[in-house]
């Protein structure tokens, strides 16, 4: 899988994560949430699947399993 995730803000993608109780699901409506309070737009120029791919890497890194950093910002 080809991840994208250069273009999620990683402490706006975690806030969000905390805002929705850990849950990833509705991580995302929590993201656009704290985009728009920080920045006045709703387009937070990255989607739903960018997210929980950053969610995906983030999680691999904390067990150990990071993929290398070239394929990590692909």
């Amino acid at each position: 899988m080809k991840r994208n995730i250069n273009k999620v803000h990683p402490e706006m993608a975690r806030a969000a994560l905390k805002n929705a109780n850990g849950k990833r699901n509705g991580a995302y409506s929590q993201y656009i949430l704290l985009w728009y309070r920080s920045t006045g737009r709703l387009s937070p120029g990255c989607n739903a699947k960018d997210l929980q791919n950053f969610y995906d890497v983030e999680e691999e890194s904390i067990r150990g399993n990071a993929p290398r950093r070239a394929e990590r910002y692909e």
